[in-house]
């Protein structure tokens, strides 16, 4: 079955290597007096680090990303005694963990250090100020270790590694015509080398051919389909079709404006049903399709219909769906999924020129929509039709969209629009991971305008101010054009989880 990387948890485990003193005395070693010094005291503070701990862990833990095994602890003593028993109990769910947690005494050091040692998965240390003594032992022997300045960057971090977790097991749908790694036309950005992505990130990759696609488009005849005679395929049945139609008449009716004809809707919608049946065969996260290599072999113009609405409708399930074969934007709209559970818009990212007095602007943006703004300096827009429809999440609610079309001429393919000058002022953050595996461009923007509502075919967006236009434009000319986005800033998770992945972080 498909999956969203939303439902990816990442299992933590707790563990805390104490110290209890057995005998009254002092020395270098005893910082304190009274009945500090005394046998037995030392267990019951310890009682109350360990609750306090705790507390603050589940109060930081991210409830829909991370699954809290239970803790488990050791206590080393002044007779400096260690044994296989205290390793076997704090990795008694090794199997079943993800990443430990990890709390540390003074005097149980060779306990950690040991566990540090035969522990192979990452160490998620506890926020304290005397962290560098300990970490840096475990950063000198090549553990995986993340040092958490306080207890808002542990939850980053458990929502980074639930991401690189999400990509490590994800499957993506590959939908093909020519079986390259890149498109013939388009995305010469995404990943040179899906072989090189599957080692970075784990993910794997299920392609599909687009001719099969299109003939399961339709109930199976006895005879199968013309691609493949005699077999046993996915095709669309009576029961999928009766209820593509009845979800049609509920697009049509939600939408504040409808511009294409219920047939070419039903196509389209058609389209995203096969798509879906693939996901679920393949037990698939995610998807990439190849729209002009699609158009060239001119079925797209004969069943007339575009994937622009199966792209949007499987976005808001939390299902990272790209065009153009750009597959680097769909594992980049994945991690952005987990980090922030809102839906991505991919779109080309382009910068509005500002030199020698006059700006460059996109021919897609209005002279209306232009004039509007008043300060110039260091605008990008967006412009692609696969827009969102929901901004506040995947489980926020459906916002106010027009039903557009694809084609001018006989206006099949249907897509989303939205008005974005209602989120004027709102951030959003963008990305990219570089089609060498190597790196991780982040960007940060605001909205200043919306444009294209009313328009067809490939267009609307709007457009956002960056810091420093000229330098993203030089960034961003080294990973790709597209630059996924969701609304919020997620600057911060996207760079913790560019850590957990050894990525080389761009940050503007």
């Amino acid at each position: 079955m498909s999956k969203s990387c939303l439902d990816v948890k990442l299992n933590i485990k707790p563990v805390f290597c104490l110290f209890s003193h057995k005998y009254y005395y002092e020395g270098p070693c005893r910082m304190t007096g009274g009945d500090a010094l005394q046998p037995g005291f030392d267990d019951v503070l310890n009682a109350k680090i360990v609750k306090g701990v705790m507390a603050d862990l589940r109060a930081s833990c991210p409830d829909d990303a991370c699954t809290l095994l239970e803790s488990a602890a050791v206590t080393a003593t002044d007779d400096w005694d260690i044994d296989d028993g205290f390793l076997e109990k704090l990795m008694e769910d090794d199997v079943t963990a993800d990443a430990y947690f990890v709390l540390t005494l003074f005097g149980a050091d060779r306990v950690w250090r040991e566990f540090g040692r035969k522990c192979k998965k990452p160490l998620i240390i506890c926020p304290n100020q005397w962290n560098p003594m300990k970490s840096a032992y475990l950063f000198n022997i090549g553990a995986e270790v993340y040092v958490p300045y306080d207890w808002p960057e542990v939850s980053d971090y458990l929502k980074a590694l639930r991401a690189r977790k999400a990509l490590a097991e994800a499957n993506v749908l590959l939908v093909t015509r020519f079986g390259d790694t890149m498109a013939l036309a388009g995305a010469d950005d995404s990943f040179i080398s899906l072989e090189q992505a599957s080692a970075t990130f784990g993910t794997s990759f299920r392609p599909v051919n687009f001719h099969e696609l299109v003939e399961q488009m339709k109930p199976l005849t006895a005879e199968g389909n013309t691609t493949t005679p005699g077999r046993t395929t996915p095709n669309l049945t009576n029961d999928d079709l009766a209820e593509l139609d009845a979800y049609a008449d509920e697009l049509i009716s939600g939408a504040e404006e409808c511009d294409i004809s219920k047939e070419h809707l039903l196509n389209s919608l058609k389209a995203w049903k096969i798509v879906n049946k693939h996901l679920d065969a393949h037990d698939c996260s995610g998807c990439a399709i190849p729209c002009p290599d699609l158009c060239s072999t001119r079925r797209l113009n004969d069943e007339k219909f575009t994937f622009c609405l199966n792209h949007q409708l499987n976005n808001e399930r939390g299902i990272a769906s790209a065009c153009k074969y750009d597959i680097a934007a769909t594992l980049t709209m994945m991690a952005e999924l987990c980090l922030s559970g809102h839906v991505p818009y991919m779109a080309n990212t382009l910068p509005l020129v500002e030199s020698q007095g006059s700006v460059q602007w996109l021919d897609q943006i209005p002279e209306q929509d232009r004039s509007a703004i008043e300060d110039t300096s260091n605008l990008y827009c967006v412009n692609m039709s696969p827009m969102m429809r929901k901004v506040e999440g995947v489980e926020g609610p459906v916002g106010p969209y027009a039903i557009r079309h694809f084609a001018y001429d006989q206006q099949f393919g249907a897509v989303f629009h939205r008005d974005f000058n209602a989120d004027i002022g709102k951030t959003v953050t963008l990305a990219r991971f570089s089609g060498d595996c190597r790196k991780l461009l982040v960007v940060k923007g605001e909205i200043v305008k919306g444009y294209g509502y009313d328009l067809h075919n490939c267009n609307g967006g709007f457009v956002f101010r960056v810091s420093d236009g000229y330098r993203l434009y030089k960034e961003q000319a080294k990973v790709g054009l597209m630059l996924p986005l969701v609304f919020g800033d997620i600057t911060r998770e996207l760079t913790l989880l560019a850590e957990t992945l050894k990525l080389e972080v761009v940050s503007v």
